[in-house]
């Protein structure tokens, strides 16, 4: 989508708008261009203008609302102008931005679920029974042990949860790949609470370790996911990440390489 240059208005330098393009910023995103000539470039968003230096570079808005760039009165070209998502390096720590907390409870959880926390259309958490954790107790877009996003989540273990009368009579045992569900559903929520828009899809995991058993006797699954990549271009956003699941402090499942994709197709 073209974004016309428009004359700079600062310091009365000139009146007359060369031409302008408005548009509509639904998601975090970079106005990416490329021109010749000294003069800085500046872009309005919402009515505030930021000064982002001379030739080359971009401007990144966390709000809904309408944008525009805006050049010198002695324009230089802008080349290719356009507003593009945010990849995932420029994405880093965006936590703040995207305006939510870094913690969440069972009724936070539950209203991703119904897709009123990041909105209908993006990333959702399933509802129970399907729920595989009560609070997210840590979640970052830039900490972990790869400093790429984390998330630290908790699940209270009781002898009554559905999967034990059926998985095995006689033999109660919660079945491994629940573990596993939890950890996409947590690197998923990450996505969204970066502020990335699209709906949630695991496409696939790359080592799966079963180390131990939950029996109804334990108390607490601990879920540790850590990123090794968040990408988002125009064409792909997606989260690839290792994760571990512990019970009562005994680590009892490992993956490596997760992946999760948004996509609003």
């Amino acid at each position: 989508m073209a974004v016309l240059a428009v004359a700079d208005q600062q310091r009365g330098e000139g009146d007359a708008l060369t031409g302008r393009a408005q548009v509509a910023v639904r998601q975090p995103c970079l106005a990416a261009f490329r021109c010749t000539g000294s003069s800085p470039v500046h872009a309005v968003c919402l009515g505030s203008l930021w000064n982002i230096g001379a030739c080359g570079g971009g401007i990144q808005t966390d709000f809904a609302g309408t944008a525009r760039t805006l050049a010198p009165r002695r324009n230089p070209v802008l080349e290719g102008a356009g507003f593009f998502p945010v990849t995932g390096d420029q994405q880093k720590g965006r936590a703040d931005m995207a305006d939510y907390p870094t913690s969440f409870g069972k009724e936070d959880l539950l209203k991703c679920a119904r897709g009123e926390l990041f909105g209908p259309g993006n990333a959702q958490l399933p509802e129970p029974p399907m729920l595989m954790m009560d609070r997210i107790t840590e979640i970052s877009g830039d900490a972990g042990l790869h400093g790429k996003g984390h998330v630290r989540a908790e699940f209270d273990i009781t002898p009554d949860l559905w999967f034990f009368e059926c998985h095995f009579p006689g033999n109660p045992i919660m079945p491994g790949c629940l573990g596993l569900d939890g950890l996409w559903q947590l690197t998923g929520f990450n996505l969204g609470w970066r502020g990335w828009t699209g709906r949630g899809y695991a496409l696939g995991v790359g080592e799966v370790k079963l180390k131990g058993m939950v029996r109804p006797d334990r108390k607490m699954l601990t879920y540790k996911v850590d990123f090794t990549k968040a990408v988002q271009t125009r064409r792909l956003t997606m989260g690839v990440a290792d994760g571990i699941v512990e019970a009562d402090g005994e680590v009892i499942y490992e993956v490596k390489d997760m992946k999760v994709a948004l996509s609003e197709n």
